[in-house]
């Protein structure tokens, strides 16, 4: 019984779509496509259990929709832990200060809400910002092709809808009160280099403003290195996996992949994402580098 089950009773919900065998994967999980439909539109979950949140399934007892758990969100009812905090040090920003960041790991619906705030509205003022400096076609498309934009459509807090099991880990780093890099893992994963078990990046990104922009200066540096380190640390040591892991990368990140020494291989490429791995090797070597 997963995690969910074991807190919830889970009763279906009825729909009334015609073709009821149509599924999508989320993940590395099958969904119900017509599920997902409701999940977005109409989750039900009980008040007591808004931190353990699952698809769209319809729970006994005093029942919060998801409008109302977003309500909660905004308002600071539903926060974000800080008794997840694994790790602590220092980031330095554009301007020289040293910032103080956390290291979180675990499932944490407000954090991943938080993303989507925070992260979305710099993309808005970046892209009203764009629009207002009258570039030329050809002065637009260098400014387009330098900023890394390809993730804007995730929704962080759909995500902690649906992937939430054992098999799911969360990684965040928080700074200034907002959340500057987020990842998320799962496992097992079966090597393409020798069929161990290793771990696959599902997701990966940074704030925005931790990104090449025309607004202003990186405000910080290596933050999805410190994810994707904290990531090996944990598998190692907590799962005993060996050392390595794999992901698609999406187009613009091709290139950092292949610098930091995963290695591609195309027959496991899913549309225009490429796949890479690292190997053991690479990935110890990885976590020693500065």
């Amino acid at each position: 019984m997963s995690h969910i089950s074991k807190l919830c009773s889970v009763n279906k919900v009825r729909i009334s779509f015609e073709n009821y065998a149509n599924f999508v994967v989320v993940g590395h999980q099958k969904v119900h496509k017509f599920s997902q439909m409701l999940y977005i539109d109409h989750l039900l979950v009980s008040t007591g259990l808004c931190r353990a949140i699952c698809r769209p399934l319809l729970f006994s007892a005093h029942m919060t929709t998801i409008t109302q758990i977003k309500k909660m969100l905004e308002s600071g009812q539903i926060a974000p832990s800080d008794e997840d905090i694994v790790d602590q040090g220092v980031l330095t920003s554009s301007s020289g200060a040293s910032i103080p960041y956390t290291l979180h790991r675990g499932w944490d619906i407000a954090k991943c809400y938080s993303c989507d705030e925070h992260w979305g509205k710099f993309n808005l003022d970046l892209f009203e910002f764009i629009d207002k400096q009258n570039y030329t076609p050809n002065q637009l498309d260098v400014v387009l092709a330098q900023i890394q934009i390809d993730d804007r459509h995730w929704k962080w807090f759909k995500k902690a809808c649906l992937l939430k099991d054992e098999t799911y880990e969360w990684f965040f780093i928080m700074a200034e009160g907002k959340p500057q890099g987020a990842c998320l893992i799962y496992h097992p994963k079966k090597s393409v280099i020798n069929t161990d078990d290793i771990f696959y990046v599902e997701f990966l990104a940074v704030a925005p403003w931790n990104r090449t922009n025309p607004m202003a200066p990186r405000y910080f540096n290596g933050v999805g290195t410190l994810l994707i380190k904290s990531a090996i640390t944990y598998v190692k040591d907590s799962l005993a996996y060996r050392f390595g892991f794999s992901l698609h990368a999406l187009p613009r990140a091709s290139g950092y992949y292949k610098k930091i020494g995963m290695e591609r291989f195309s027959a496991e490429d899913k549309d225009t994402l490429e796949y890479f791995e690292m190997p053991e090797s690479a990935a110890a070597d990885y976590l020693e580098a500065p």
